[in-house]
């Protein structure tokens, strides 16, 4: 599967380039969703996944392949 920017070449301000959306599957996937800003809770929820450090910033999750969804910023007072 293959997918291109949503707009006809006539109308792009930008050469048009084809995406690849098929990706071969990870030994361990993590999806985490609409994290607004919220640094703290992103925080939290990559420990609970287990890749991120119990008192550090630092990944610890190997090959694991985390997906994020949904909004990242609009709301909180630490944006990421």
């Amino acid at each position: 599967l293959i997918l291109s920017q949503p707009c006809s070449a006539m109308e792009a301000p930008f050469p048009l380039k084809q995406v690849r959306a098929v990706y071969p599957q990870p030994e361990r996937l993590v999806a985490i969703g609409d994290l607004h800003g919220d640094i703290q809770s992103t925080r939290k929820a990559l420990r609970l996944a287990g890749v991120l450090h119990k008192s550090k910033d630092e990944w610890v999750g190997g090959k694991t392949v985390m997906v994020q969804v949904g909004d990242q910023l609009d709301r909180g007072d630490d944006e990421l």
